[in-house]
């Protein structure tokens, strides 16, 4: 793989301040040198990220294949309801699910029995359809 990488190195437009003749002997990276760092955004990912872990090892646990689609529900605070309202759909294909549906905590009784239920954080809880 090092002929390709530097064959795309060579090719791709460089920043004037770079002057290395190969990519094996410029510099890497430094994170703080990009300006696009959002860290509401990576809250948002991470709080998903973990959703995310979790559904799939209780659907492990519970022995539900890939194959089957369920619901989820997501219990959590209003101020955390709006770092998830746009990763639902992302939930839900990550999570093998039919629908991932964000609802507050006084919204827990449209939840329908027999879930298995999932503590994400103090204020996120989780419950899948197991069937």
């Amino acid at each position: 793989m090092p002929f390709i990488t530097e064959e795309l190195w060579q090719r791709i437009p460089k920043r004037p301040s770079v002057k290395a003749i190969s990519i094996h002997v410029s510099e890497f990276p430094e994170a703080q040198s990009y300006p696009f760092h959002d860290e509401k955004l990576e809250e948002r990912i991470n709080l998903a990220i973990e959703i995310l872990k979790r559904v799939r090892s209780t659907r492990t646990e519970h022995k539900l294949l890939p194959k089957t689609k369920t619901d989820i529900f997501i219990v959590v605070a209003d101020a955390e309801r709006d770092l998830l309202k746009d990763t639902t759909q992302f939930i839900a294909t990550l999570a093998s699910s039919n629908n991932a549906r964000i609802l507050s905590t006084n919204e827990t009784s449209s939840i329908p029995n027999g879930c298995a239920e999932v503590n994400i954080s103090e204020t996120c809880n989780v419950s899948i359809a197991l069937s």
